[in-house]
This record gives C-alpha cells, sequence and structure tokens, in this order.
C-alpha cells in the first residue's frame, strides 16, 4: 500500500491462518507489521452469553492452546518481537513503523490476564471512553435558560421547580404567559433553549462535518446537554412540560 501498515489479530485466527507467514517471508517492499493479540483461546466468547455456559466455554468455545508463534515465525523466516507489557509493546510497535529498509514483522503482545479479568478491564475501558465523549458532546453545547423565582403570591402552592421545553422551531420565550402564571402561583421556572434554538450555541455554530451535526443534534444529545444544566443548577425533582421536540426530550429525560 506504500506506508506502513498493521494488521491487528487474535491468536485463534492466526493458528487458522498460520501458513500465511510464508507470504509475509517473501513480501518484497511491503511494510506490514502483524500485532498478534495472545490471551491463549477465544476469549471474545466471555463477552457473550453463551459465558454463563462454564461447562462448555473452556472446551468448545474458547479453545486454549499453547502455540509457539516464535517458533512459527522462526521456521517461515518472518522477524518476531514478544511483548509481555505495554512498555514493551510501545517500543517495539514504535520500532516496526520507523524500520528502515521496510519489511514484515510479528509482534506477540502475550496477555498476563485471565479471560473474566479482561472483560472487567474492556468494560471499564468502554465506561472511560463513553465518559470523555459524552464530555466532549457536552463541551460543545451551551443551552440556552431563563429561571423565573416565584412570587410566593399563593403559598399553598409550594415551590415546585418546572422545566418547561419548546417545540421544534420555538424558543423559551414561547412559555412566557406560562412563565407569568406559574412564577405568580409560588413556582420556580426553568426555560429552556434547546439546540439549534433561540440562544443556545452548538460547536462554532458554523456547518461542519454531517456526522458531527447529527450527533450534536440527535435527541440523545439533548437530553444529556438538558440533564447536565439540570445537575450544574442543583435542580433535582422537576415538573418537566413540553410540546412537539420538547415533549420528546422530556419523555426522554
Amino acid at each position: 500500500v506504500g506506508v506502513p501498515t498493521t494488521l491487528v489479530i487474535g491468536d485463534v485466527a492466526s493458528i487458522h491462518d498460520i501458513n500465511a507467514l510464508q507470504q509475509l517471508a517473501s513480501a518484497g517492499d511491503l511494510s506490514l507489521t502483524v500485532v498478534i493479540v495472545n490471551n491463549f483461546g477465544g476469549g471474545i466468547f466471555n463477552f457473550l452469553p453463551i459465558a454463563k455456559h462454564t461447562d462448555v466455554l473452556s472446551q468448545y468455545f474458547n479453545e486454549p492452546h499453547a502455540v509457539n508463534f516464535a517458533a512459527a515465525c522462526q521456521a517461515f523466516g518472518v522477524a518476531y518481537t514478544l511483548c509481555e507489557s505495554a512498555r514493551d509493546f510501545e517500543f517495539a510497535y514504535t520500532q516496526s513503523q520507523a524500520r528502515v529498509p521496510p519489511g514484515c514483522r510479528v509482534i506477540e503482545a502475550r496477555m498476563r490476564v485471565s479471560h473474566e479479568d479482561n472483560v472487567l478491564v474492556h468494560k471499564k475501558l468502554g465506561e472511560a471512553v463513553a465518559e470523555r465523549a459524552r464530555a466532549e458532546i457536552l463541551s460543545q453545547i451551551q443551552l440556552g435558560w431563563s429561571h423565573s423565582v416565584g412570587t410566593f403570591a399563593n403559598q399553598e402552592a409550594g415551590n415546585e421547580m418546572f422545566v418547561l421545553l419548546h417545540g421544534w422551531l420555538g424558543e423559551k420565550a414561547d412559555w412566557a404567559d406560562v412563565t407569568k402564571l406559574l412564577t405568580e402561583s409560588g413556582h420556580d421556572v426553568l426555560s429552556i433553549d434547546l439546540p439549534g434554538h433561540g440562544v443556545a450555541e452548538v460547536g462554532s455554530n458554523k456547518v461542519g462535518d454531517a456526522w458531527e451535526a447529527a450527533a450534536l443534534y440527535s435527541l440523545p444529545v439533548m437530553v444529556e446537554a438538558l440533564a447536565d444544566v439540570l445537575r450544574r443548577l442543583h435542580i433535582k425533582c422537576p415538573i418537566v412540560a413540553g410540546y412537539s421536540l420538547g415533549g420528546r426530550v422530556a419523555m426522554s429525560l
């Protein structure tokens, strides 16, 4: 392909296609790094419902093995490196990408973690990635909002917080008459400008990548942005009302 290329492949898949190493040995100017993730079997099945059936999981699905990838690479004349730590892998991979002259190399990343613990590690990584993505998306959205305090004219009404959400092509000002009635009845009111409406700001407010726009203006992101505002304002258990788009956001909150 003309540029350094990396193939990441599991140990079981590598075993099924082990004779492909012969092609790497005679690949000419191809610059290819093959990273074999060796967790000693089909650990992917521990992520699936079959993992509950421990009586058959190991024998028929995990496919435990003791394949010597170093010996296989030596037999076919392919450069090989074993890595058993993140630091070793970082060094070996960096070296492979800067290799002159180009060639093919196999890096075996040997995992010293059980299949069960591997599931927990992936879960934690997934949660961290999701939280980072959520924070990045929310950082690009600034909802417009107005907080109107009740006058306590009606002491029996209490001081419930109303959150009012406008519909598509609307804005928080649409709730002005309702807000006046609610505050005069002793209620606090938070009226919101949803993304793409009123004074709400999304990203740079310029037409950009279509996929990014689809995400930033999606219903789940609107719900997350509203929930974030409520958390920052320390508003718990409000009465949420909305119509059209606002109604959909309210029902999803």
